[in-house]
């Protein structure tokens, strides 16, 4: 396997799975706290907060990975470089991901967002080094995967979900 030159081993590029993107309707019996996500309320006359969003987007997003093949290893995993939102393995391509959930609203259709390019040379520095120390704390994980997750939820629990698997490198 190519090492990076920080000497971290990189996912191999040519065992990237493609992109996917399709529209999700989650069952609410998988999301865990749905009073508290905001879903009871009137999206017409009442908005969700972004905190909610987030925290919606991140349950949708858990759903999503595991009817396609990961397995959610934990959530919202911190350490002081900050919080990867998913830690998962892709149990198709043997490998433990970090995975970045960008969520938004939108009203004007499924397809008008693109939240995931909101994670920009910042966010994926942050999570190189979260990845770091995550190989740290499980040093029988030999390599790491950046994945994004977009989700554009125009509905309670119903959203255009768009999986971004190897969005980022190690050396980029």
């Amino acid at each position: 396997m190519k090492q990076s030159q920080v000497g971290v081993p990189m996912a191999r590029h040519a065992q990237r799975r493609v992109g996917l993107t399709e529209d999700f309707h989650c069952p609410s019996a998988s999301v865990e706290g749905v009073g508290s996500l905001g879903l009871a309320q009137d999206w017409e006359q009442e908005k969700p907060t972004p905190k909610q969003v987030g925290r919606m987007g991140e349950q949708m997003a858990k759903v999503f990975l595991e009817s396609h093949g990961y397995s959610v290893i934990t959530m919202n995993w911190r350490c002081r470089s900050g919080e990867a939102d998913i830690v998962a393995f892709d149990n198709q391509e043997g490998v433990t991901t970090l995975v970045e959930v960008k969520s938004r609203t939108s009203t004007m259709g499924a397809d008008t967002l693109f939240p995931e390019k909101a994670v920009d040379r910042r966010k994926q520095d942050r999570y190189q080094r979260i990845a770091l120390t995550w190989l740290a704390f499980h040093p029988k994980v030999k390599n790491v995967r950046f994945d994004v997750v977009g989700l554009n939820i125009y509905a309670p629990l119903c959203a255009k979900v768009r999986l971004v698997p190897g969005a980022f490198e190690w050396d980029e």
